[in-house]
């Protein structure tokens, strides 16, 4: 059956041919598509175009200045820990300032003991001065010459012959001499004495105030380092608290200036979509 109608389709076509009314056409016989309308441009929708590119590049800016400030810890994140160092120093300051008042008045209590005369006991002088070696010859030299007056004077007894005596007078001419002498060396032996027990009652508080007097000094640079790492951190937080109000506000910015972007595009869509041929 399908060779029948085959035959009729050759037969068909050859009958066709000869008749001249089956010509095969090229493709410069196929006629050409109806030229599309053109649109003339629109004043309005170009102008759209330009608001919606400088939108776009004010919108782009503004992105990218907060996503460099959000890459440098900002906003929120580094105000904070701004916040908590520059409250940390400001309570480290007032405890060294606390500690240093403290030491003052320590240091102060040591000065005032080391400048009060200390009261020694006059029967601890008085011993110490009669054990010393200088005074004890002095006192034995003032203890011959009176033996040797006494001698001197038990060899008369008529007292007007010992008064006359020169063994005698000579014994008593020698006696204020070294009674002085003794007296002028328990005098300075008793100074000695009471320099030394007043060096050793002070010793203590010069050696304490020369301890509080570095530490003093210690923590008086502690504090003028913390204090100009306090001000640097609160110039800091200053400008960090700065860029968050600054961030802040590019946010706020940006959301209506996305809305107009919004409404840009849609009304080129609208103005657009009213321009197409109809049928297109």
């Amino acid at each position: 059956m399908s060779r029948v109608v085959l035959g009729l389709l050759v037969g068909f076509a050859a009958g066709g041919l000869a008749a001249g009314w089956l010509v095969p056409r090229s493709s410069a016989d196929v006629p050409a598509p109806a030229p599309r309308e053109a649109v003339p441009a629109d004043p309005q929708l170009n102008k759209l175009a330009r608001l919606e590119a400088a939108l776009v590049r004010e919108v782009e800016a503004r992105e990218d200045k907060i996503k460099r400030l959000a890459a440098d810890g900002l906003p929120d994140g580094r105000v904070a820990a701004l916040r908590a160092r520059v409250n940390e120093q400001d309570a480290a300051i007032q405890a060294l300032g606390r500690d240093i008042a403290r030491t003052a008045a320590e240091r102060r209590a040591q000065a005032k003991h080391l400048a009060e005369a200390p009261k020694h006991d006059p029967e601890v002088v008085a011993a110490r001065v009669k054990r010393d070696p200088r005074v004890e010859e002095a006192e034995a030299v003032r203890v011959h010459v009176l033996h040797a007056i006494s001698n001197a004077e038990g060899l008369f007894v008529d007292p007007v012959g010992r008064e006359r005596s020169p063994a005698v007078l000579k014994a008593r001419a020698d006696l204020p001499r070294v009674e002085k002498r003794l007296a002028d060396l328990i005098a300075a032996v008793t100074r000695e004495v009471e320099e030394a027990l007043t060096k050793k009652a002070t010793g203590a508080s010069k050696a304490e105030i020369a301890r509080l007097d570095a530490k003093l000094e210690v923590d008086a640079d502690v504090r003028d380092t913390l204090t100009a790492d306090l001000k640097a951190l609160r110039r800091a937080l200053a400008a960090a608290e700065e860029s968050r109000f600054e961030a802040e506000k590019m946010l706020d910015e940006l959301r209506p200036l996305r809305e107009e972007l919004s409404k840009v595009r849609l009304e080129m869509i609208r103005l657009r979509a009213g321009r197409e041929p109809a049928g297109k």
